[in-house]
């Protein structure tokens, strides 16, 4: 349980400070947690998520010290790609804005783990704002 609440915290942290250090004009105004999941290197997991047309979504994966690079992909309920980070690490990180109301999927796949699996915490945060676009 102490992994998951560190894999929590560090999530929210992380996110903040990402949307500062971007200053991409947001602030978070919801928030959904994945945590305490455990994947072995080559596997995926999916998570779905409620969306709300017309808002912007912001997503982050964190991995234990064993984890060497994660991927996500975000899809629409049609299977479109809304955003995706498959480069190398273990922070990937997903900004879209639903286009529709429904349910998005995040594809969680473990790239790279030095033991049998690995574990993920995952945060999935609605946004408010207008993304610096004044």
């Amino acid at each position: 349980a102490s992994a998951q609440a560190a894999l929590l915290s560090s999530a929210g942290a992380e996110i903040e400070q990402r949307l500062r250090e971007n200053e991409q004009g947001y602030d978070i105004a919801g928030r959904r947690f994945v945590v305490g999941e455990r994947l072995a290197e080559d596997r995926k997991a999916r998570h779905t998520f409620p969306v709300e047309r017309g808002k912007t979504y912001f997503g982050l994966a964190l991995c234990d010290d064993a984890c060497g690079d994660i991927d996500l992909i975000v899809r629409d309920a049609a299977g479109n790609v809304l955003d995706n980070d498959e480069t190398k690490g273990a922070d990937p990180v997903l900004l879209f804005r639903a286009e529709s109301s429904g349910s998005v999927e995040v594809a969680i796949g473990m790239k790279a783990c030095d033991e049998d699996a690995c574990e993920y915490g995952l945060g999935f945060h609605t946004l408010q704002g207008n993304g610096g676009r004044d």
